[in-house]
């Protein structure tokens, strides 16, 4: 029975879209008196005979999960019996909500994280996630300091956006299409060294906020081979005249359809981009620091 059970569930995982697959599971499911089981045929019955009268049964059981694992997912997107898409705070929740079969074919997170959560229970809590997500958003304050490993399963992500501190140090994200990294409580010097290290071969659009820091780009992300796919480029924060120089100089710039430099007012700014400026032309949008 378990071999057919995890048989099911790994050709549900494969085409979630598969109804008859989605039947096959349900009943397995039933035969083990599953409450998720009930839920899922419920779902099923009522695409196939439509209408409203199974609703108020399926709303009991989707409020007899949120009340098991003491989460709220009155937000959550529902599709055939699985969450697909969920926000919420802290790793107990999380590990609670990655353990029910309701979030196995989950696709968008956003999840915060504080006090009482620990790099290491973050980092153990994110492995969990399911293969199936291509969307998550973190978050974190007042967390301690240090970095977040990159759980391999990230690798498979289209979309990350944090605000934590997470070591982008021999990371290959082969299916990252955007990356907006805000890393509070991260020193740029770090994260800026950790550029030489990744691989982006998909990555389109790149978003980073940066504290002041003289460290140098390393010349293998100037390069662009690191993100041969790159268009937009988003730089915050605060960015040291050398960062533009190289910049402008760069294959990376070469490759840019788009780049904001949203930083703090840089003196030597009109200077750098009056010898340089032939090298933006291409740019079908540019947008220049702000005076101050």
């Amino acid at each position: 029975m378990q071999a057919a059970l995890e048989q099911a569930w790994q050709a549900v995982r494969q085409t979630p879209d598969d109804v008859s697959r989605l039947e096959v599971l349900a009943d397995l499911l039933l035969q083990e008196e599953s409450a998720f089981g009930e839920l899922l045929r419920l779902e099923l019955e009522r695409e196939r005979v439509g209408g409203t009268k199974l609703t108020p049964r399926i709303d009991r059981e989707r409020r007899a999960i949120a009340s098991g694992l003491r989460h709220e997912i009155a937000d959550a997107e529902w599709v055939r019996g699985f969450v697909r898409s969920t926000t919420g705070k802290g790793t107990a929740v999380l590990r609670r909500v990655l353990a029910h079969p309701a979030f196995r074919l989950l696709r968008v997170a956003e999840w915060g994280f504080g006090v009482g959560d620990s790099l290491d229970a973050i980092d153990a809590t994110l492995a969990e996630l399911p293969a199936t997500l291509v969307e998550l958003r973190l978050t974190g304050r007042n967390l301690e300091a240090g970095a977040l490993a990159w759980p391999n399963q990230l690798g498979r992500l289209h979309t990350l956006v944090a605000n934590l501190p997470i070591s982008l140090a021999g990371v290959s994200a082969g299916e990252l299409r955007a990356l907006h990294f805000h890393p509070v409580g991260l020193d740029s010097a770090q994260f800026v060294r950790s550029l030489e290290h990744v691989w982006f071969p998909k990555l389109a659009e790149l978003s980073l906020t940066l504290e002041p820091t003289s460290e140098r780009w390393p010349a293998s992300f100037l390069a662009g081979d690191r993100t041969p796919t790159l268009k937009r480029l988003w730089l915050q924060g605060a960015l040291m005249p050398e960062h533009v120089e190289e910049l402008a100089s760069s294959g990376l710039l070469r490759g840019l359809e788009e780049l904001s430099l949203g930083v703090q007012h840089l003196p030597q700014f009109d200077m750098i981009f009056s010898d340089t400026a032939d090298r933006f032309e291409h740019l079908k949008r540019f947008i220049r620091p702000t005076p101050r």
